[in-house]
């Protein structure tokens, strides 16, 4: 934090608090949201209270992930891991647009995985369309490429505006998953 003030958004209230404690140690101001970021409705309601709060936003950080091995719904029907992974950091990240702007330059940074390597950008995929079955760690891995090409649009736009936006992923550790995941991490890099 070193200095900064810092929001971080749990869905866990007691997660949250250790991880607001531990980010406090660095210095600065840490607030804790909770909020589930599969739910569009909520994550309005968070980025409303984050502006009323604070004007300017310098960094996002997209950080939220899920994996469910059985498939989840949540609001408005959606697959809940497409929910937390794709639409809660893009519908947040354009709740908090204009405080982004405002502190131009500012950026967007979206968290995604090693599981991009082996998936293309695949919407029906995605959307589990034409009934096909729900595999979890495929889901987690379709997400987190539409995060990346979701990301790439964004920086296209938001570049004239003075915001820039990141796709990146911080390796590979053991997770809960991970080893599910490891032939998806193997496959052909996809083009």
């Amino acid at each position: 934090a070193r200095g900064a003030t810092v929001v971080i958004v749990c869905r866990d209230g007691e997660r949250g608090a250790r991880a607001q404690r531990e980010i406090a140690k660095e210095g600065g101001h840490v607030e804790l949201e909770l909020a589930d970021l599969a739910s569009p409705t909520v994550v309005h309601a968070l980025g409303a209270r984050i502006l009323a709060r604070h004007d300017r936003v310098h960094a996002l950080v997209s950080n939220a992930g899920a994996l469910f091995w059985e498939r989840r719904v949540a609001e408005g029907g959606v697959e809940a891991t497409f929910a937390t992974n794709v639409l809660g950091g893009f519908v947040l990240a354009h709740a908090l647009l204009p405080a982004l702007v405002r502190a131009a330059p500012s950026r967007i940074v979206h968290v995604t995985s090693a599981a991009i390597y082996g998936q293309r950008l695949d919407v029906d995929g995605l959307l589990e369309l034409g009934g096909r079955p729900h595999r979890g760690a495929l889901a987690y891995a379709r997400t987190k490429r539409a995060q990346v090409e979701l990301s790439a649009l964004w920086a296209e736009r938001l570049t004239r505006l003075g915001v820039t936006s990141n796709a990146a992923h911080a390796g590979v550790r053991a997770m809960p998953g991970t080893a599910e995941m490891k032939r998806l991490y193997l496959r052909p890099a996809a083009r």
